[in-house]
This record gives structure tokens, sequence and C-alpha cells, in this order.
């Protein structure tokens, strides 16, 4: 995922961090500053998983990020479709109705 996007988006991933690997401190997660690729550090400490483990959770959640994002996206494209259509139909009522 995206430096930016993440950035962008920190509020629902530091949500979602503290609720997969609630043992991590409010400070443990501030202190990522929006950068998740330091969360397989703070894995190993806070919770003393190898290295491979580690870093096998952060991809793991990284990529669920990655799908979830292109989940709304896709999400938010079929709702814009679904709204724009329902207007063109009520335009053509309306026009009809002249």
């Amino acid at each position: 995922m995206n430096g930016d996007i993440i950035k962008g988006e920190w509020k629902d991933i530091r949500g979602q961090i503290k609720a997969k690997w609630a043992q991590l401190t409010d400070s443990d997660v501030d202190a990522l500053e929006g950068n998740v690729d330091s969360l397989a550090g703070k894995l190993q400490k806070t919770y003393g998983y190898a290295k491979e483990r580690a870093l096998q959770e952060y991809e793991e959640f990284k990529a669920a990020l990655s799908s979830n994002s292109a989940a709304s996206s896709a999400s938010s494209s079929a709702d814009s479709a679904q709204r724009s259509a329902e207007r063109a139909e009520s335009a053509a009522d309306r026009s009809q109705k002249f």
C-alpha cells in the first residue's frame, strides 16, 4: 500500500492496528506515525515474535488493507454509478411529463 495512502487513512488504519494487536499501546501506535513498515518491529518487541512471524503478520495486514481499499473504491464507484443512473432516470421521467 502506498505511503501517501497510508498517511491519508491513518486514523482508520490506526484503529485496525489497535483492534488486531491490542497489546500495542497508544504510544507504540503513535510512534509508527503512519509508517506501517515499522509495524513488524513493534510486533517483534511487544509480542516477542520471531522476525519471520512479525513480517508475515505485517504482510497479511498490509494485504488486507490493500484489498479493503480496493473493495472500498469499487463500492464507491458502484454507488456513484447507481446514483448517476437514478438521476438520469429521474430526469427522463421529468422530461416525459412535459
